[in-house]
């Protein structure tokens, strides 16, 4: 980020023998071929990101069970975190007062979590200062005094998105700013308290905040003094354009997507969810949301995440919403009839909310059992499919149907090469899913 920085971008540990090595730049971007050289087919963790400004403040993970590792993948390399256990560690020469001090990233979160932490400095929940998201509050919040603070506006400009955005905290005697991209919320000032024992970049032990979802990590900017309205603004500017966020691209389309651990994208290995490779499909045209939770239903869902106040809608965009559920319903014992009266109350709410458009997804074949998923779920199954085939363009304005996916499989038997559990989709299923949720958005604009 510093032009005239000349040192190391990372310093990476290989999996396979533990040996460590300093990576440099290729142009703006980190060696790519560097660390594929020196993993030598094994995975590459992140120990250190260097401080280009030249003051040592690098951030660092020496604790080998809790690093975030290097993710060269969807031609966007990143570091990734992958759960609450990765984490950098600030360290405490980085000072400040918490109430004249600025922190600025660039990031994207792959999958939803109900509490995620950012980032943390400060020796106590109640004496520091932090960056999260509460999504009973919907959106990115601030953390201080022992709980979030609720002042982002309750609106999804103030989410963070499958799409890599800018996330900010300023704070000075004039009062406590946050910013995702382009939109601020504001408070009262803090109060005076010395930031000088370090925090945690990913995660916190304070407040019960930690990564529970998959975070990819491009950027972190501190500064030891509350940025000015207009300063953040060209701080900003210049993140954008380096790591092309969503305000470089302007997206015209707002897609939120509801469903369960499918969505969530329970056995996807690293950052290639559904949602990740449908905004990954539209080239920044496109801010996607990932609101898949394991174990969700729509049942339960119909004052949840996605149609709770319809927060999440974004003015100027084309807004559609995606429902991808029932699987859960269908395991609870919830009939054809009963699910479909059920997506009706969820399509109502989301039309009077002001949703442009609504999609909904046929249920992928899932492996039949006695057990587990009995025959009696699997016809209803295809029943609930059928209803909502039938219904296309009446309830819904269109349909992405995965049976027509013949890849995935068939009815009670999936096709294990992309859905390895005989029901969540790896990589290689949310791609063929992806592809199709693509063409079925656009039908529809």
């Amino acid at each position: 980020m510093i032009a005239a920085y000349s040192g190391p971008c990372i310093r990476i540990r290989r999996s396979t023998d533990n040996a460590e090595q300093d990576i440099g730049f290729s142009g703006q971007d980190v060696n790519a071929a560097a660390i594929a050289s020196f993993a030598d087919g094994g995975t590459a963790f992140v120990r250190t990101v260097y401080d280009q400004s030249g003051k040592g403040n690098h951030l660092v993970q020496s604790d080998n069970s809790r690093q975030p590792f290097y993710y060269a993948g969807l031609d966007d390399p990143t570091i990734l975190f992958t759960g609450g256990a990765a984490y950098f560690v600030i360290p405490s020469s980085l000072t400040a007062d918490r109430r004249a001090c600025s922190m600025f990233a660039v990031q994207r979160d792959t999958t939803q979590a109900a509490t995620p932490a950012y980032w943390y400095m400060g020796n106590s929940s109640t004496t520091g200062i932090g960056l999260g998201a509460n999504v009973t509050q919907f959106g990115i919040q601030p953390f201080y005094d022992g709980a979030f603070a609720n002042i982002s506006p309750n609106d999804g400009t103030s989410d963070t998105t499958c799409s890599k955005c800018i996330l900010g905290l300023a704070s000075s005697s004039s009062g406590l700013t946050i910013h995702r991209d382009g939109a601020t919320a504001s408070s009262a000032a803090l109060s005076s308290s010395m930031l000088s024992v370090g925090g945690c970049y990913g995660r916190t032990d304070f407040g019960g905040l930690s990564i529970s979802a998959r975070q990819d990590f491009f950027a972190f900017v501190f500064y030891p003094g509350g940025l000015s309205g207009s300063d953040a603004t060209a701080l900003k500017a210049v993140l954008a354009t380096l790591y092309k966020t969503n305000d470089f691209w302007f997206p015209s389309i707002n897609i939120a997507m509801q469903g369960d651990s499918k969505t969530f994208g329970a056995s996807t290995p690293f950052n290639a969810t559904v949602t990740r490779l449908l905004e990954r499909a539209y080239l920044g045209r496109a801010i996607v949301r990932n609101f898949g939770i394991s174990g969700h239903a729509i049942h339960n869902d119909l004052g949840g995440l996605l149609l709770a106040g319809n927060k999440y809608l974004e003015s100027g965009k084309k807004n559609v919403a995606i429902i991808s559920q029932a699987t859960n319903d269908l395991s609870l014992g919830r009939t054809a009839a009963q699910i479909w009266t059920d997506y009706m109350t969820a399509c109502a709410a989301l039309r009077s909310g002001g949703w442009n458009k609504i999609i909904a997804t046929t249920i992928t074949p899932r492996t039949v059992s006695a057990n587990a998923f009995t025959p009696a779920m699997e016809a209803e199954r295809i029943q609930i499919n059928n209803l909502l085939l039938a219904n296309n363009g009446n309830l819904f304005d269109a349909i992405a149907n995965y049976g027509s996916i013949a890849s995935l499989g068939s009815n009670g038997n999936p096709n294990l090469t992309y859905l390895p559990d005989g029901l969540h989709e790896n990589e290689a299923g949310n791609a063929l899913e992806a592809a199709l949720l693509k063409a079925t958005v656009d039908s529809v604009l």
